[in-house]
């Protein structure tokens, strides 16, 4: 057996790499299934090669009582000691903390998922997100009217509607994807799913600042940095609502990402702005479909140039 972060060998029941100090236990899963597809994978393996779903132990896939961990069979559904559900532990739901401040990925996991090419299929995104956006027209409508209004707060309120953009506006505008990637895995959707986002609070809010700053100023720096930086920190909000990175390797991965695929996904950028454009045009009003449509395109292109991972969409 080997360390996957260095490579040196460690015998069974070492816990750390004698040479980088690696958590194996964390790190190195024997006997991995894809919580998913349930394909078995060799010791070792990470992330799945179908879905590309992070890999757990089989024996976290055995249903069992959350309350007192009784197994059970696969077709029961409740305890018939203390009624609890019955549900393999890598199922199990866990409700992020707003001050998390999010998982720290490694370094050969950034370069596996950040570095490797696609073919954007912006047809394909498009198509996929009209269909994901009428299964529930009327509160992806409803909640954009929502949105819309505290994105206006600013305007109205310079000094105080400022700093309350800042901390609401990125976590609000992940609900639509949270949303949207519940559609795409075929699970019921409530309308307090687009307010979701807000328990990534921390994540959202210093990547408003950092990725703020940075952006702003690219656009003082002649305009295109400005435009350079938007693309490549378009999939951030995506990227920490599913993998639960914390803000800065959010934004190295979707920077990574973007890099490796710019042309095709420069592409897809623009079919957005044009999209929202024609809604602006539609004397605004147009906006309430176009922008949880195009949210819509985005989550079903980072499915398929990402891989949806979480198990809770």
């Amino acid at each position: 057996m080997q360390c996957p972060d260095c490579q040196t060998p460690f015998e069974s029941g070492d816990k750390f790499c004698s040479k980088c100090g690696a958590d194996l236990e964390e790190i190195y899963i024997l006997n991995p299934v894809c919580p998913k597809c349930r394909k078995e994978f060799p010791d070792g393996t990470r992330f799945c090669d179908v879905d590309s779903t992070q890999l757990v132990p089989v024996e976290k896939m055995t249903p069992r009582c959350v309350i007192c961990n009784k197994e059970y069979p696969e077709e029961v559904s409740f305890c018939s000691k203390d009624g609890g559900e019955v549900i393999p532990e890598a199922l199990r739901k866990v409700r992020p903390k707003a001050f998390d401040s999010g998982n720290t990925l490694k370094k050969e996991e950034l370069d596996k998922i950040g570095n490797a090419k696609h073919h954007i299929l912006i047809g394909q995104y498009i198509k996929e997100g009209w269909n994901i956006y009428r299964s529930n027209p009327g509160e992806f409508i409803g909640f954009t009217f929502l949105f819309c209004c505290f994105a206006g707060i600013p305007h109205f309120f310079p000094g105080i509607g400022t700093l309350i953009g800042l901390i609401l506006l990125a976590p609000l505008s992940a609900g639509f994807l949270i949303v949207a990637f519940k559609i795409m895995n075929k699970k019921e959707t409530e309308f307090t799913d687009f307010f979701k986002g807000l328990s990534y609070f921390l994540p959202f809010l210093l990547f408003s600042i950092i990725g703020g700053v940075l952006t702003g100023l690219g656009y003082l720096a002649l305009v295109v940095p400005g435009i350079y930086l938007t693309i490549c920190f378009w999939f951030v909000p995506a990227v920490i609502v599913d993998i639960r990175a914390d803000f800065s390797q959010s934004m190295l991965l979707s920077f990574k990402k973007v890099n490796a695929n710019f042309f095709g996904i420069l592409g897809l950028w623009l079919t957005i702005v044009a999209i929202n454009f024609l809604g602006v045009l539609a004397v605004g009003i147009g906006v309430l479909i176009t922008i949880p449509l195009t949210m819509c395109i985005t989550a079903s292109a980072y499915q398929d140039i990402f891989g949806l991972r979480s198990n809770d969409y």
